[in-house]
């Protein structure tokens, strides 16, 4: 039923609303406002006192509402404060409304109001502005240097902070008003915009973006300011969920989330398959975590669980799809600090291949590196797809090919039985094929899907997947044909699918860690398993009200041979084990039931937390980490082998054997430690690595000629990789050798490698006896500066720095105290060798 509530004097133009209230307030063409009480079926116009000065008006009508405090703010043409509720003057504020009455706000700035502290400021123009708090009055301040429509005013109650920040004249102003008056100015290496500003009150910051770019955190309390460096430009605005500590910077076309306050870049979204519509403004709903953009052609919504909040924890899957491991002494890793792929040789860096920025891939996923043979992977940024090869005679990485595409595939996929790389596109789901043998060719049309969500497509030996809500698209490779297959219950919808691989522990002896966090879902190369079999089945998981079901898809046959509902608890993630062919399925209900390929139940796991727990495994246990607690279970019998770790740790994530007397590596967001643990006490700390979002990469046990044990551990995250070398042998005794390599200098190379060695000897309480270090011709060797204080060392044999040299005649040596230099030219082979005592 319709039913009228007021007439107004011509048709709306703009409104505001109210939910709590149920009050709406409407601008006119008239240029007057209404307030519209819905649940009162009444209407009142606001008496503006705007309306007594005809013939002087030069700025039209503009309006706020403060909803939490029941008042309404026209902040244009003049400044007046509205109650709400009465469409009156509000009372506290009657003597500023009456006494400015006249004054024009050219500055369009909307006041900071505060009706329990009966707080206004306002900025009319670059010489009039005003300051009421209680009974404090100031007018004509002359406290910031002020711009027209760009000086953003914050005022924090508690601190009396004033704070002032102005893009153009690059500045930041803060003084404690009323108070001391104590003024505070900050200039930014470059100009800013009006909307590159944001507050944070709980954490008293001012947060802003330069053009530079830098971002620039501002503590208005202490007054001390950090700066990071960006690779996000254009910045027009800026908003925060502050729940989730996340900052969402966005220009044109780009909106970039960023960790508070690390100011870490978490995701990238773009808005270029819309038309190239510009961004006008985004909105963060926290309370169904919806990331709402304004264009201006439409309105967009990215669900922040699916695509980010997720993706934070997933930033150790991030960290391994962009990374190609050839071998233990070969690894490629891509990295947002240098925007470049960076070629790692025995763990030192020999080789960068940089990509513009211009045309650096955003999606993290989609710019995963697929290694396509023994030497060479594919790197697809924007629409272009790189062939690149790894020189493994000069340590280098080559740009074989660059191939532009269509546009940007939304997916891709390597076949490795035709050499084939498959790009598949959204607007119309196309599948095209590229021969990575005749690149010439380029892209073939393979067929075209009817829908699917195409983010979620994977590729399972001979087959193509594509989920849809409650059916699978599936296109066979080889015959070049498309089946639809619904699942059994069409009311449910599919939460997640996945191929159910077999692989040999032998086969995965460099990387048993990785094999829980990997999908392989976009090639097919360890699809092939022994004896010629392949794998043919696919996991299915089916969200429906009351209850989940679970299903195993044969892909010869395209028929579900397996099928299992399960009631009465929520399934939170699922984790596939090839190796021993299980299933783990997180609840939330503090438990983790295990089945089999078959999904016959075998048995269930207790998790140290409710619904959380991240699974990992390998060949002896399986682990349940929490982010404060993880247990682990026998592989076999899943029985609790150790006491719970439960102290000392923070934001766990992995849990890694290291095959060595109890030996484990717990991965945790800021460090990294190896513990020991035992049967019937606590774990031992051995060593502690400090660093965020810490990836082990390669790991290997070394046994020298003296039976001695080490570890050798690469880790990385997303700016930089590191190399440990760590002692675990119970020998005191230790020596060190550096093979160098082949460059001119090594003196900072020497000195940094010894620092972090001899600081993991000295955590371990080793005793380090000796340090080598074998030069190559041609190098030469500066001064070395050791600091070997509060190290411990062979006290019975006086510590020696040897270096054992191979090289050519016109030797130059130079030796004062612990301080020398050698050169050498080209001539005969020598050798010898050189000892400094360090005492």
């Amino acid at each position: 039923m319709n039913e009228q509530i007021g007439l107004l004097d011509s048709n709306v133009i703009e409104y505001e609303y109210c939910f709590q209230q149920q009050i709406i307030v409407a601008k006119t063409q008239q240029q007057n406002l209404y307030i519209i009480k819905i649940q009162e079926k009444a209407s009142s116009k606001v008496k503006t006192n705007f309306q007594q000065m005809s013939g002087q008006i030069v700025l039209q009508l503009k309006f706020a509402l403060k909803c939490s405090e029941n008042i309404l703010i026209i902040y244009s043409p003049i400044v007046q404060i509205i109650n709400l509720l009465t469409a009156q003057d509000q009372e506290q504020f009657l003597q500023f409304n009456q006494r400015l009455n006249q004054n024009q706000n050219y500055a369009q700035n909307i006041p900071i109001v505060n009706v329990k502290e009966q707080l206004i400021i306002c900025l009319f123009d670059i010489e009039n502005n005003y300051f009421q708090r209680n009974d404090y009055l100031a007018i004509n301040v002359e406290y910031f240097d002020y711009r027209q429509n760009n000086t953003n005013i914050y005022y924090d109650l508690q601190y009396s902070a004033l704070i002032g920040v102005t893009g153009v004249i690059k500045k930041i102003n803060i003084m404690t008003f009323p108070g001391d008056q104590n003024f505070f100015t900050y200039y930014t290496a470059n100009s800013f915009l009006q909307g590159a500003t944001y507050y944070f009150e709980d954490q008293t910051s001012i947060i802003l973006v330069d053009t530079t770019p830098v971002i620039y955190l501002c503590n208005y309390v202490t007054r001390n300011i950090t700066t990071f460096n960006t690779i996000v430009k254009d910045t027009q605005g800026i908003q925060m969920d502050q729940n989730k500590n996340i900052i969402f910077l966005y220009s044109y076309q780009f909106i970039s989330a960023l960790k508070f306050p690390e100011m870490q870049l978490i995701e990238m979204f773009s808005l270029q398959q819309y038309n190239q519509a510009n961004i006008l403004s985004i909105y963060v709903n926290q309370l169904i975590q919806v990331l709402i953009v304004q264009t201006n052609t439409v309105f967009i919504a990215f669900d922040l669980t699916e695509v980010l909040y997720q993706s934070e924890i997933n930033l150790l899957q991030y960290q391994n799809a962009q990374s190609v491991y050839l071998n233990e002494d070969y690894q490629i890793y891509y990295s947002i600090s240098n925007l470049s792929l960076n070629l790692f040789y025995k763990a030192q860096l020999v080789d960068s291949l940089l990509f513009e920025i211009s045309q650096q891939n955003i999606y993290p996923y989609l710019t995963e590196p697929i290694l396509i043979s023994e030497n060479q992977f594919i790197y697809i940024t924007f629409n272009y797809l790189n062939l690149i090869q790894v020189n493994l005679q000069n340590n280098s990485l080559e740009l074989i090919s660059r191939i532009q595409l269509q546009s940007t595939p939304d997916n891709f996929f390597f076949d490795s039985s035709s050499n084939q790389i498959l790009l598949l596109y959204k607007s119309n789901f196309q599948l095209n094929s590229l021969n990575t043998k005749i690149f010439s060719q380029g892209e073939i049309l393979l067929t075209n899907f009817q829908q699917g969500d195409i983010s979620k497509a994977f590729i399972c030996s001979n087959y193509i997947i594509v989920p849809s809500n409650n059916s699978l698209q599936i296109y066979n490779i080889k015959s070049n044909q498309i089946k639809n297959i619904v699942l059994p219950n069409t009311e449910g919808k599919i939460k997640l699918a996945f191929k159910l691989q077999i692989k040999q522990i032998k086969s995965q002896e460099n990387n048993w860690w990785k094999i829980p966090f990997e999908d392989n879902k976009r090639f097919n190369t360890y699809d092939w398993v022994q004896e010629g079999n392949l794998t043919k089945d696919i996991f299915i998981l089916q969200k429906q009200d009351n209850q989940n079901t679970m299903l195993i898809l044969d892909l010869l046959k395209i028929e579900f041979t397996y099928q299992k509902n399960i009631d009465n608890w929520q399934i939170m993630s699922v984790v596939n084990d090839p190796i021993k062919q299980l299933i783990y399925t997180v609840s939330n209900e503090a438990t983790t039931n295990i089945f089999r390929y078959t999904l016959d139940f075998l048995t269930s796991i207790q998790n140290p937390c409710l619904k959380q727990a991240i699974i990992s495994f390998d060949q002896n246990f399986v682990y349940s980490i929490c982010p404060n607690d993880i247990t682990v279970y026998n592989g076999i019998s899943f029985e609790q082998q150790f006491p719970s770790l439960n102290t000392g740790i923070n934001e766990a994530n992995n849990l890694i054997n290291m095959n060595y007397n109890n030996h484990f590596i717990i991965v945790q967001k800021n460090k990294l430690s190896i513990i020991q643990l035992k049967y019937n006490d606590t774990y031992s700390n051995i060593y502690e690595y400090e660093q965020k979002n810490t990836f082990l990469q390669s790991f290997q046990l070394i046994i020298d000629t003296n039976n001695e044990r080490y570890s050798s551990l690469l880790v990385s995250n997303y700016q930089n990789i590191s190399q440990i070398i760590l002692p675990l042998s119970t020998n005191k005794l230790c020596s060190v050798l550096i093979e160098q390599q082949d460059r001119t200098s090594e003196n900072i190379y020497s000195k940094t490698v010894i620092n972090e060695i001899t600081q993991s000897i000295q955590s371990t309480q080793q005793i380090l006896s000796i340090i080598e270090i074998e030069y190559q011709d041609g190098q030469s060797i500066e001064q070395i500066d050791i600091n070997f204080q509060g190290q411990n060392r062979d006290e019975t044999h006086k510590l020696s720095l040897s270096f054992q040299f191979i090289f050519k005649t016109n030797v130059s040596i130079v030796s004062n105290s612990n301080k020398f230099k050698l050169k050498w030219n080209d001539g005969k082979f020598l050798n010898a060798e050189c000892f400094f005592k360090f005492k």
